[in-house]
């Protein structure tokens, strides 16, 4: 059983680190949404 319980353990922190990471990946996604709807076409060529 303890070999199944560090594997249990172990999937768990796995899901934190994807939540966190989904997390990071849509507010950079949004961010770039915001930012590229405030440029004006001048500006995004000069990139």
């Amino acid at each position: 059983m303890a070999k199944i319980e560090k594997i249990k353990e172990q999937i768990g922190w796995l899901k934190v680190a994807f939540v966190i990471f989904t997390a990071i990946l849509v507010s950079l996604v949004g961010w770039y949404v915001i930012y590229y709807d405030n440029q004006s076409i001048a500006d995004i060529k000069n990139i």
